[in-house]
């Protein structure tokens, strides 16, 4: 057999219809029938052991496989939109939303422990209650935090959500009730006012809180052992110190969580985990408020 005419480019153009690699009626005549140009694979020729150039306009396996998967695949918050401004605003009002119910919930509760006095008596003779709530704050905390699908799938989102806001109030109550009415009303308007502008300031700036978050969390390990030293020791300084610490520590995670709920920064919350977002913010918001109690407490005992 005789060898193959030169390779035509204008053979790739498509004509009436025909293979566009055989025209017949373009340049030079075509090969004989049956015989077929070595075939390309990832770049080189079947028979040859150097690098084959792709025809003109046609396509290369190995160019475009490596660049499509080159391709980094799309994100949640991508897939999900996230970076839409409707999105965005309608996930921030379903965490602040939510967040209001629980923080309407919890005040309710201490009003009633603050103000009925049978109320009053009743959680403070009855101790053991206070740890039985905890038990159920600590359970139903722990599954909506570590369980993804589950604090996504309504209603159970919502009945865990309730019955963790309700363990939280009846021990935020418990505590309320040992302090004095006015003091307890001068630490809840110090938390509004911190809450109020922590937030605002949170949402304005462009410094990036979040990516202190690990930095946050090794903090807050040690106030932790620090405050089983100060139940061993008991000792008001210790306290004191370590309610300064605490007040200071949970208005950095108001921040650092508000700034993960608005996006746009290192860390963000999926735009599904509303749930998440607002038990991240009603955690920071009645800490602080009992540090803060805590604090007024030691000061006027």
């Amino acid at each position: 057999m005789s060898a193959p005419p030169p390779y035509n480019p204008a053979w790739d153009q498509p004509n009436q219809g025909y293979d566009p690699k055989y025209p017949s009626n373009q340049g030079a005549a075509p090969p004989p029938v049956g015989f077929q140009y070595p075939q390309t694979s990832y770049g080189y020729g079947v028979n040859s052991d150097t690098p084959q150039q792709p025809m003109s306009g046609g396509y290369d396996p190995y160019k475009d496989d490596v660049e499509a998967h080159r391709q980094p695949p799309p994100s949640s918050f991508a897939a999900a939109g996230f970076g839409d401004i409707s999105v965005r605003a309608g996930f921030v009002r379903k965490v602040y939303f939510t967040l209001a119910t629980q923080l309407a919930i919890t005040s309710g509760i201490v009003a009633l422990f603050l103000y009925v006095d049978s109320v009053k008596d009743f959680v403070q003779q009855n101790v053991a209650l206070y740890y039985v709530g905890y038990v159920v704050f600590l359970i139903s905390y722990f599954m909506l935090v570590c369980c993804q699908g589950l604090r996504r799938k309504f209603p159970a989102n919502i009945g865990l959500l309730l019955i963790f806001t309700l363990a939280f109030s009846y021990m935020v109550g418990m505590i309320s009730s040992y302090y004095d009415t006015d003091i307890v009303m001068l630490a809840l308007g110090i938390t509004t006012l911190v809450t109020i502008s922590v937030s605002v300031f949170s949402f304005q700036t462009k410094f990036d809180f979040t990516k202190w978050l690990g930095v946050a969390i090794a903090v807050s390990f040690c106030l932790f052992f620090f405050g089983i030293f100060c139940i061993i020791f008991r000792s008001n300084v210790m306290h004191t110190v370590y309610a300064g610490i605490g007040a200071v520590l949970f208005t950095v995670f108001l921040a650092i969580d508000t700034q993960m709920i608005v996006g746009g920064k290192r860390h963000e919350i999926d735009p599904e985990d509303h749930v998440l977002g607002a038990i991240l913010l009603y955690i920071d918001i009645v800490y602080i408020f009992l540090f803060i109690l805590q604090i007024l407490g030691r000061s006027g005992d």
